[in-house]
Parts: structure tokens; C-alpha cells; sequence
């Protein structure tokens, strides 16, 4: 896609600088663009020499213009390139963090062992990043007695839910 951009805006500059050429030659013919400052024998050679300075100018500046404009694709391709790649490393490291989320989900008491223990109750755990440092774990001893607990962990994402982790293992 860039590089059809930049072959219609290489074209869209040749097209000025040839406009501009054909202009200055008709110009040239008709006295306009340069006085009669030069005796009538060098007159010849004096247009010559000033159209072909004029061509010389004309293109360069095409070629400026053009060197400019592929400068610049040539930097919005590197860009959206770039953005691809961060792109994927994004959903890569996004893939792996809800994988981790559906671990620490596998670790916490699950809603029927809840439902065993407690005759009412209700978890709200809503989690700031995908996952979190918060966890909860609930533990029935006896027939009587019912350990719950509602941890925050030290750290949000990663290194929280890893924190949380441990947590739960050592409990």
C-alpha cells in the first residue's frame, strides 16, 4: 500500500516538473521569463544556456521532492512495521497473563466446596489487572470450625498473582 502511495506521488512530482518545463520553454520563446540584456549575435546561447540551467534547477528540485517523499513512506512503513511486531508481543504476553489468570482461578476454592461449607455467603472478587495479588481460601476443620480468609497480597499483575500464589500454597 505504501509503496502504490509512493509511485502516485512519485508521478504526481514529474508531472509538475514537466508542466513547470514546458512553461518556462514557452515563456522563454515569448520574452518573458528573460529580457533581450544580451546582444542579438549571443542571444541563442544565452537561452540555451539559461533553459538548460532552468531544466538543471527543475530537476533537482524534483529529485529533492521525491527523495523526501520516499524518505518519508520509507519511514511510515518502518512504523507500521514496528507496530505489527508490538503488536503480536502484545497478544503473545496478553495470551500468556489470561493463561495465568485461568491458574489462579484453578487455585481458588471453587463455588461447590464453598457451597458445602458456608450455608450462606457470596464472593465479590473483581480483580484490577487480568490478575491479581488478592485471594481468598476457605478451610472446614472438624465439623464445627471454618477457617476463612480474604488475603491482599503485596504487588497488582503479575508479580501479585504470583505473591498470591504462594500465599495459597503456604495456607
Amino acid at each position: 500500500n505504501a509503496a502504490i502511495t509512493s509511485r502516485k506521488q512519485g508521478l504526481y512530482w514529474v508531472a509538475i516538473c514537466v508542466t513547470s518545463i514546458i512553461a518556462i520553454f514557452i515563456a522563454g520563446k515569448m520574452g518573458v521569463v528573460y529580457p533581450n540584456i544580451v546582444p542579438e549575435e549571443y542571444q541563442t546561447s544565452f537561452n540555451l544556456i539559461i533553459d538548460l540551467f532552468v531544466i538543471i534547477l527543475v530537476g533537482l528540485q524534483a529529485l529533492l521532492m521525491t527523495t523526501s517523499t520516499f524518505k518519508i513512506y520509507k519511514a511510515k512503513y518502518e512504523i507500521a512495521s514496528k507496530n505489527k511486531i508490538i503488536k503480536e508481543k502484545n497478544k503473545q504476553i496478553t495470551d500468556s497473563i489470561s493463561y495465568a489468570k485461568r491458574i489462579q482461578d484453578a487455585s481458588l476454592p471453587t463455588t461447590a466446596y464453598l457451597n458445602s461449607i458456608f450455608k450462606e455467603h457470596f464472593i465479590y472478587y473483581n480483580p484490577k489487572d487480568i490478575v491479581s495479588g488478592d485471594f481468598y481460601w476457605a478451610h472446614k476443620f472438624d465439623s464445627d470450625k471454618i477457617i476463612w480468609i480474604a488475603a491482599d497480597c503485596t504487588g497488582h499483575g503479575v508479580p501479585g498473582a504470583f505473591m498470591s500464589l504462594i500465599g495459597m500454597l503456604l495456607l
